[in-house]
């Protein structure tokens, strides 16, 4: 198994003991519909995510209110918050929203480029979390809400 699949593993498990509502996995298909439609490539370990479940149905959450989005709603930060880009449009522009926190409140993106940083969505500017999706998952795990 490899560090992205067993990451992804841990966060489908951590969830299912939490007893939160999970999509089936996403076709390997419809990964590459959305990176060819977006022209991005989805880092590893999101995509074994996704594989394994397609995120959350709508309306569902985790306990803190967090929900990951499935392959369907996944889009560029251009294109679905480009008020939060601020003047970062050419440096965050491709990065793909994955997940909000209390409907919106701020959202999660991750850089479909290296080093694939996940960056927290609020306000004006997104903020780079100065880690790759791996380590956020681990991070969110451990902590629940991040920022």
């Amino acid at each position: 198994m490899s560090k992205s699949e067993f990451t992804a593993a841990k966060l489908i498990e951590s969830w299912r003991r939490e007893g939160v509502r999970l999509n089936s996995g996403a076709a390997e298909a419809s990964i590459i519909h959305l990176e060819r439609r977006f022209q991005v490539r989805v880092p590893p370990t999101l995509r074994e995510y996704l594989m394994i479940a397609d995120g959350m149905p709508l309306g569902s959450t985790d306990s803190n209110m967090i929900r990951f989005w499935p392959v369907a709603e996944i889009v560029p930060l251009a294109d679905g918050a480009p008020e939060s880009l601020g003047d970062a449009a050419s440096e965050c522009g491709r990065a793909l929203l994955f997940a909000d926190y209390c409907i919106w409140s701020h959202a999660y993106a991750v850089q479909p480029d290296a080093p694939n940083h996940v960056l927290l969505v609020v306000g004006e500017r997104p903020v780079d979390l100065k880690m790759q999706f791996d380590e956020f998952v681990d991070a969110y795990m451990s902590r629940g809400v991040l920022w």
